[in-house]
């Protein structure tokens, strides 16, 4: 009896597998059961050394510090003297007391090549922390070590705007060996305005081209030269000096446009050297009143530096 309530508790089995395959047709085996796969589990980012020692190293650091590495300065306004040609001890004692972030030389500072890096290398041992040795070179009317070094010499970039796009990245990626060289480490450049206004003094043939779109190739180019000659470059002079009549030197310089018309003119410049890798971007002392509502410069305005 227990043999044959085996034998049909057997075929009922059967029947109820058979009934769940959806009536397979006879002689055909059903497939194998699907399973759903087991989610493949994120991988484990990598840390990245680097920013890991940023983060410690600021972990370390107190409030006035930290406010201090956000300066770059002249190193007469550190110390207190004349034309510093020389890291001494005031230069010991102001930075121990002022860590600030870096240095910006001038024509003043340097006297020779050999001068030069002897005095920019005093100054970074006297750092904690390593300084930004900073320079404006552009070539044409503004180069300061092409004009008290001589490092290799460049016309104004605008006289290159037909000459294409390696030309604007040799141009830069020499400037930036001859910085090297001289033991720099940040070029005040490129010059990411554009010749939009003829009757604009201060910018001029410092920009790379008159038409928006082939100076955002041209700048995009120069980003790249900097960074593979191993300088740090920045854009200048964000929203773009190029359209306006004043001289921010030495007064208000206005810009008159809407942020649309901006996005689709000025901001073409920076918008490619930021994609080429720039490292930094200058804010510049420029007033657009259709955002701001008054003349509250860009470089202290919240509103047009993070939109």
């Amino acid at each position: 009896m227990r043999r044959y309530i085996r034998i049909i508790t057997g075929f009922l089995a059967l029947f109820l597998l058979l009934s769940a395959c959806g009536g397979l047709e006879a002689g055909k085996m059903p497939g194998p059961a699907q399973t759903t796969p087991s989610p493949t589990p994120d991988p484990t980012p990598t840390p990245d050394p680097i920013l890991e020692r940023a983060e410690a190293i600021l972990a370390g650091m107190t409030a006035r510090e930290k406010l201090c590495q956000l300066m770059i300065v002249r190193p007469e306004a550190l110390e207190g003297e004349g034309s510093v040609t020389a890291a001494g001890e005031n230069t010991k004692a102001a930075l121990a007391e002022y860590p600030v972030g870096g240095f910006i030389y001038s024509t003043g500072n340097l006297v020779s090549r050999e001068q030069t890096a002897g005095m920019i290398e005093t100054a970074q041992s006297y750092s904690r922390l390593g300084l930004f040795i900073c320079a404006d070179e552009e070539g044409g009317n503004v180069g300061r070590l092409m004009y008290k070094l001589g490092t290799t010499w460049f016309d104004a970039m605008y006289s290159y705007k037909d000459q294409g796009t390696e030309v604007a990245y040799g141009n830069a990626n020499t400037i930036g060996g001859d910085m090297l060289a001289c033991r720099f480490n940040t070029d005040f450049a490129p010059v990411a305005d554009v010749r939009s206004n003829p009757k604009n003094a201060v910018i001029g043939d410092r920009a790379y081209s008159d038409d928006f779109s082939q100076a955002a190739e041209l700048v995009a180019a120069a980003v790249n030269g900097f960074r593979d000659s191993g300088v740090i470059c920045c854009l200048k002079h964000f929203p773009g000096h190029g359209d306006t009549l004043e001289d921010s030197h030495k007064g208000t310089a206005t810009v008159d446009k809407t942020w649309d018309a901006l996005l689709a003119e000025e901001m073409l410049t920076f918008k490619s050297g930021i994609a080429a890798g720039a490292d930094m971007v200058m804010a510049g002392h420029i007033s657009v009143p259709s955002i701001t509502g008054d003349n509250t410069p860009a470089s202290l305005s919240e509103q047009i530096i993070t939109g």
